[in-house]
């Protein structure tokens, strides 16, 4: 004879958890925009990227995997279009948190009309259904180098496209 007590807080065998250990259970956004501040390192002349200023940042899914992540930068010196197309990979779980890392490559365009490769990563880590942080690193790498790093709060996007 079973125990009534016992057997309503075990979970029978065909059961099933809904809840992955270690994540908050916050999805990663697909369409968001933000605002955040550039701390950046290098050649101050040819992009905003190495200058420390302000930052808009967007992120716009194209899939899955995929995003465009365009950030207009804007310093004291200068003024910044970063448009890179990224890789999502998998979001894993880190103490209470979900951290979606993504990299990728594309343009810096300079608004004096200097026009330069950039390389991206970084991570976004969902705070609830409406607001993503987001940081992430932009490597200027044609003619002068320079990087800065983005640390900022979306909004997210419900409903963007879909």
């Amino acid at each position: 004879m079973s125990n009534p007590a016992t057997s309503a807080i075990q979970p029978s065998e065909s059961q099933t958890i809904a809840q992955t250990p270690g994540t908050s259970g916050q999805r990663v956004a697909r369409f968001y925009l933000g605002t955040g501040g550039n701390i950046g390192i290098g050649d101050d002349d040819d992009s905003a990227i190495g200058d420390f200023g302000f930052a808009i940042i967007s992120k716009f899914s194209l899939g899955p995997r995929l995003a465009l992540r365009p950030s207009l930068l804007i310093s004291d010196q200068d003024v910044s279009l970063a448009i890179p197309l990224t890789y999502n990979f998998t979001p894993i779980g880190v103490r209470n948190f979900t951290v979606a890392p993504f990299a990728g490559a594309g343009v810096d365009i300079a608004f004096d009309g200097d026009t330069g490769l950039l390389l991206n990563v970084g991570a976004d880590i969902p705070l609830s259904r409406q607001f993503t942080l987001t940081n992430q690193a932009n490597f200027r790498v044609t003619d002068d180098f320079s990087v800065g790093l983005i640390f900022g709060v979306a909004y997210n996007l419900p409903g963007l496209l879909q």
